[in-house]
């Protein structure tokens, strides 16, 4: 067989598997520990609580809305950096960090 004249198709470089995080929204609370992830990674925000809570970065790159009990949001991180992020009608006590690797 000639590679020059060679028609067929060639391997292509399979994508990078991309990473999931669950970040559990109870007892009024993200958790405690920072989230560290991968750039790229999905970040599954779930409210487990009977009240209403969101997720909102200081930096405008995600907001989810109003997540009744059971309800999730999913967000995209695909730049590295800190990211700060609070519950909209819980912020004077509800925080969060996920720092993107």
């Amino acid at each position: 067989m000639d590679p020059a004249k060679f028609n067929g198709t060639t391997a292509a470089s399979a994508p990078a598997e991309v990473k999931t995080y669950r970040i559990d929204i109870k007892e009024f609370s993200f958790g405690s520990e920072p989230l560290t992830v991968e750039a790229g990674s999905k970040v599954i925000f779930t409210n487990y609580d009977d009240m209403k809570h969101n997720a909102v970065a200081v930096d405008g790159s995600f907001a989810s809305p109003l997540l009744a009990k059971g309800e999730s949001y999913t967000v995209t991180l695909d730049k590295a950096g800190t990211i700060d992020y609070y519950c909209e009608p819980h912020k004077s006590f509800m925080t969060g960090q996920i720092i993107v690797k």
